[in-house]
């Protein structure tokens, strides 16, 4: 995995953890382009957040599709990061707005 520029991960709801998207972003912090870890329940606000400090400028999209446990508290105004998800918890506004249109967001 170490140097991967896209990641899909499936998973059936809790084998993702924040601790993989740790792992992730430790071996793949100046590669990664693109991650879907859409349907991983178990996945937080933190380790979303981690993760997208931690990759470079290169990474550029970010699907969460069926994880309605995460908010727009990983957001971060610096950078640009497309954002694929119908639903944030607490989403609201232009945030959501963006997100649902697919449009770039800043992350």
């Amino acid at each position: 995995m170490l140097g991967a520029e896209s990641i899909v991960i499936r998973s059936t709801g809790d084998q993702i953890t924040d601790r993989a998207l740790e792992v992730i972003a430790a071996g793949c912090e100046k590669s990664l382009v693109e991650l879907d870890c859409s349907y991983s329940h178990v996945i937080s606000d933190r380790g979303l957040g981690y993760l997208c400090e931690k990759v470079g400028d290169q990474f550029k999209q970010l699907s969460i599709r069926g994880c309605a446990q995460i908010s727009s508290g990983f957001w971060n105004e610096e950078r640009e990061l497309e954002v694929l998800g119908i639903w944030l918890k607490g989403a609201r506004g232009s945030t959501r707005k963006k997100i649902e249109s697919n449009k770039k967001a800043k992350y």
